[in-house]
């Protein structure tokens, strides 16, 4: 006899990545009383509480999230059997969804995506863009497979995956050749900083103010962007002082369309890190491309 009921259990994991009872209903047609009437026999059968039900909508407790895990595994099982079976045709590629900060540095992204043409996997990649509350909600929700954030997330995400640094880059305060002639050393500018600075709610954002404000530098915001790349052409067409790593300014430095300020902080960094699946993805070309990401350093990109 089958211990579980597999459609309760498929409604669980469209309700879990759905993350409420009413867009489960609509994408599996059914009556929502119909399906919350399914996911509690489930809950029965298992002896426990899945979800959290409140006002605002539901959660997964901790034993919804283990089942859950487990969904994940069970159902991409069975997409793959589908896709190799369906009609005698090759499964398609796999589909790598990696979710990056608005803010991350271009070249970082690039970078990772080399490590997973490298890994032989044939893994085609889906970037999407987010902020960190918006990523965190996205793999949670096994709407994701990775992202890259400036913060560790294992705190938000738990025991499902794992969060590693891959590295930090320093960070650069850079102008055109002649609005750094106008400035002089940041140990003692000569006037008020005009800032190109990234949106409040990042990291780095927060940490350039405080090094400025720390070090008495007088500034004034004359822009906010989480695009780093706008943020670069703002400093190229000479609008402020861009904190930029020196990674993602290379040619520019290189052919002396931006200079370095001097008298540098030397505490200013662009963090990395990768959030993971903890267990092995069950799509065999997926595993090798997150492996790739597990073994990605900043250290070895920036080498070669």
């Amino acid at each position: 006899m089958i211990p579980l009921n597999y459609h309760h259990l498929y409604y669980f994991w469209v309700v879990a990545k759905s993350g409420s009872i009413t867009k489960a209903s609509k994408r599996l047609y059914l009556a929502q009383p119909t399906l919350s009437l399914q996911i509690r026999q489930l809950e029965k059968s298992l002896g426990h509480k899945l979800f959290h039900r409140t006002r605002e909508g539901i959660t997964l407790t901790a034993e919804g999230r283990l089942a859950l895990d487990y969904c994940e595994r069970i159902f991409l099982e069975g997409e793959a059997l589908a896709r190799r079976l369906s009609s005698g045709s090759p499964a398609g590629p796999a589909f790598l969804r990696l979710g990056v900060t608005k803010s991350m540095t271009r070249e970082v992204v690039l970078s990772l995506l080399d490590a997973v043409d490298g890994s032989g996997s044939e893994a085609a990649a889906t970037i999407t863009t987010g902020s960190v509350p918006e990523l965190v909600d996205r793999l949670s929700k096994y709407g994701l497979e990775a992202a890259v954030s400036e913060v560790d997330l294992s705190a938000s995400l738990g025991a499902a995956f794992r969060c590693r640094r891959a590295g930090a880059l320093p960070i650069k305060f850079m102008a055109t050749p002649q609005l750094a002639r106008k400035i002089g050393s940041l140990a003692r500018p000569r006037v008020n900083l005009p800032m190109l600075l990234r949106t409040p709610e990042t990291v780095l954002r927060r940490d350039v103010e405080d090094s400025l404000v720390g070090r008495k530098i007088p500034f004034t915001i004359v822009a906010e962007t989480e695009n780093v790349a706008l943020m670069r052409i703002l400093a190229l067409r000479g609008r402020g002082v861009a904190a930029l790593t020196q990674w993602s300014a290379a040619e520019d430095l290189k052919e002396g369309r931006l200079v370095c300020l001097k008298g540098q902080p030397r505490d200013l960094q662009e963090q990395v890190w990768l959030s993971l699946p903890a267990r092995a993805h069950p799509d065999s070309g997926l595993d090798k491309a997150l492996s790739a990401l597990g073994r990605f350093t900043l250290a070895k990109a920036l080498r070669s």
